[in-house]
């Protein structure tokens, strides 16, 4: 915040938005409950800063103007999700605290992915699946 608050002219716009994989896979249901009860069981998220608020603004001299939620669809083969998995916090830490390695991390996901039947197209490895990724995009303004 202080940083928006040197950066932006008075009157100033800034935009912040948050984006995160749902688990919501539209060819297969099965799938969210695998994300829940398995892979986050292994991979549990680890601890963060707080979430941006509101409230934080006032003291930078910023306004909150609103917040809007969003959702995308975004296609992955399995190679691909193995590929944004491996970007999640859960997973880095995990690696970095040494709790497992890179190359056990992809063995593991390859074969517990190996059971969704929607990364499965004749024998090929280009069949995708459709995730959920949701989010919000926050809107502040500069005090003028």
């Amino acid at each position: 915040m202080k940083e928006l608050r040197r950066v932006l002219r008075p009157g100033g716009w800034v935009s912040i938005y948050d984006n995160y994989l749902t688990a919501h896979l539209k060819e297969c249901p099965e799938f969210q409950q695998w994300f829940c009860e398995i892979y986050l069981k292994r991979y549990p998220t680890p601890p963060r800063f707080a979430a941006f608020k509101p409230e934080d603004c006032k003291d930078a001299g910023l306004v909150f103007l609103g917040e809007e939620p969003y959702e995308d669809i975004v296609s992955f083969t399995c190679d691909h999700l193995i590929d944004c998995l491996l970007t999640q916090t859960n997973i880095i830490s995990a690696i970095e605290n040494r709790r497992d390695s890179f190359d056990g991390v992809v063995k593991w996901l390859r074969k517990e992915l190996d059971q969704f039947t929607v990364f499965h197209s004749k024998g090929t490895s280009s069949a995708k699946g459709r995730f959920v990724f949701a989010g919000s995009i926050t809107y502040l303004q500069k005090q003028i």
